[in-house]
């Protein structure tokens, strides 16, 4: 049996060779599982947007920004969404927001 982290590693490795479509397959079975695990969201909101598809990849990374608003990954890929699609203020919003939240800026600028 392929345990959680067996089967993100695969996702993660068929996103990096350009396998969007089986990525997201993949991610979508663990997110039917657990809809609540915040990682799972942040890396299929990931492989959405690199296969053109903004909106629904915006859905995934709010979700997983709710969940953890201090998970400095996920802010800066919303961050790298909303200035790709020219979207300052959302990009504002979700920045302060996890600023009051207790994101250090530190952690950020790592991303």
């Amino acid at each position: 049996m392929t345990t959680r982290l067996q089967t993100l590693e695969q996702a993660r490795l068929c996103h990096q060779q350009g396998r969007f479509h089986v990525a997201a397959d993949l991610l979508l079975q663990m997110f039917r599982i657990d809809p609540t695990d915040a990682e799972v969201a942040r890396e299929l909101g990931q492989v959405l947007y690199a296969a053109g598809d903004p909106d629904s990849a915006e859905d995934y990374l709010r979700l997983a920004w709710l969940a953890d608003p201090n998970d400095s990954t996920t802010v800066s890929e919303l961050l790298q969404l909303y200035t790709d699609l020219d979207r300052p203020q959302e990009a504002t919003e979700v920045l302060l927001a996890s600023l009051d939240s207790g994101l250090e800026p530190s952690e950020l600028a790592m991303h």
